[in-house]
């Protein structure tokens, strides 16, 4: 077995190795806006991956919770009392 049959296969494309998590925190940061759902949609991920990235977002005061969201449908909704309780 050769060395280059070790390396991972991202290894070969040129661009680093980036997990679910840091790609949907990414995501997020670049459009705050866009709900959990569209953003799982656009890269590929579960849904509740992308909402554990933006609470981890919210947590660390990196992001303001409390705006309306852009579904997937393309329409703007508020978010639910309950949701913008939590992130105060």
């Amino acid at each position: 077995m050769n060395a280059e049959s070790k390396r991972p296969s991202s290894a070969h494309c040129g661009t680093p190795l980036m997990s679910k998590a840091q790609r949907a925190a990414e995501a997020i940061a670049a459009n705050p806006q866009m709900s959990d759902r569209a953003i799982a949609a656009e890269l590929g991920v579960a849904k509740n991956t992308v909402r554990n990235a933006r609470n981890e977002l919210v947590n660390a005061d990196q992001l303001d919770d409390d705006q309306p969201r852009v579904g997937l449908d393309g329409k703007q909704r508020k978010m639910p009392a309950h949701r913008r309780g939590a992130a105060q």
